[in-house]
């Protein structure tokens, strides 16, 4: 073979094997995600995020402005808590969030729990003695609230 030919076919091999990066928020779904539930509280359509900011509770957030866009939860066994936090953040930033607030805290306003809260969750009350913590964290959007006209739109 002619040194030219080959050498225009290595071109074409190279070139034809590159791959272009996915954009934000196309990549794979992590483990568990599938098995996140999402209750969401507005209807708009965000585009995904690449990243989002961890906040270990609503007073984290301090004086930021922000909308809960969504509660996501998911219940599990302890060892899996790093699994599912990681779930719950993907399934956050295929719902545009910009942040997350982990409710892992009895002194947290916007729950109304009787029972003793666990960090990353607390024990769901069918569980009988084999205690599995509920995941449970508000994906959010940086902002002022929405007014009741904004919602009728």
């Amino acid at each position: 073979m002619k040194p030219i030919h080959l050498l225009g076919i290595i071109v074409f091999v190279i070139a034809g094997c590159t791959t272009t990066p996915a954009p934000a928020g196309a990549e794979k779904p992590v483990r568990y995600a599938s098995a996140v539930q999402v209750a969401r509280y507005d209807s708009e359509n965000r585009t995904p995020t690449a990243s989002l900011e961890m906040f270990p509770s609503i007073e984290a957030v301090g004086q930021r402005p922000y909308r809960i866009i969504a509660l996501l939860t998911r219940g599990g066994n302890r060892e899996d808590e790093g699994l599912i936090m990681n779930a719950i953040a993907w399934r956050a930033r295929q719902l545009g969030a910009e942040g997350l607030i982990a409710i892992n805290d009895s002194k947290n306003p916007l729950i109304n729990v009787n029972t003793t809260v666990r960090v990353g969750g607390w024990p769901s009350s069918d569980s009988g003695n084999k205690e599995k913590p509920l995941f449970r964290a508000y994906a959010i959007v940086f902002g002022p609230p929405q007014t009741p006209n904004e919602t009728q739109k």
